[in-house]
């Protein structure tokens, strides 16, 4: 496999645009960096010519172009990036994202979603279902409503009794109540 890297100008020997080392079963060609197309070309002729003689590794010409193809592709994108980076409008996207996510993240827990069950007679209560006490705790089924409209809930361990929630038309009496105390 072949890599193509870029060095400064003191890592390659005095007068040349390229050089060549292997490792193992990897070939990496250090090139300068800021060569012009025509030089580059020149760089990679002259590697093979050597290559052919036999002062450096080989370098099929298929895996090289691969190798060059790679390194056009990674060069591309770094001065993509480079580019993205120092432009101011490539950071404002990114920025209006983030924005958007805290304002939503801010606002979102405010709504509250509420179903709908349709109108109710006049003179109805909103009184805790036993359905919905026993979804919480398993109520057992025969216990009469507590004062204020309070289910109690069955449950092992040391309390034994635990409360529904109050009607919303009591909760500014008393938002809970226990079996001992009355109603208002």
């Amino acid at each position: 496999m072949i890599k193509i890297r870029y060095v400064d100008p003191n890592k390659i020997s005095p007068g040349l645009h390229a050089a060549v080392e292997c490792h193992g079963r990897s070939t990496t060609v250090y090139l300068l960096c800021g060569l012009r197309p025509q030089q580059r070309r020149a760089a990679f002729r002259r590697l093979r010519m050597s290559a052919r003689t036999g002062y450096c590794p080989a370098l099929p010409a298929p895996q090289l172009a691969l190798a060059r193809f790679r390194d056009r592709i990674r060069t591309g994108l770094g001065q993509a990036g480079a580019v993205f980076r120092s432009h101011p409008a490539g950071s404002t996207v990114p920025l209006m994202l983030v924005s958007a996510g805290a304002i939503a993240f801010l606002l979102l827990p405010a709504i509250s979603v509420r179903a709908w069950h349709g109108p109710r007679p006049p003179g109805q209560l909103a009184v805790a279902a036993p359905a919905s006490a026993a979804s919480v705790g398993g109520a057992s089924a025969g216990l009469p409503p507590l004062p204020g409209g309070l289910i109690p809930v069955a449950h092992a361990g040391p309390d034994s009794e635990l409360l529904a929630p109050a009607p919303r038309e009591s909760i500014g009496v008393a938002a809970f109540t226990s079996p001992d105390s009355t109603a208002p």
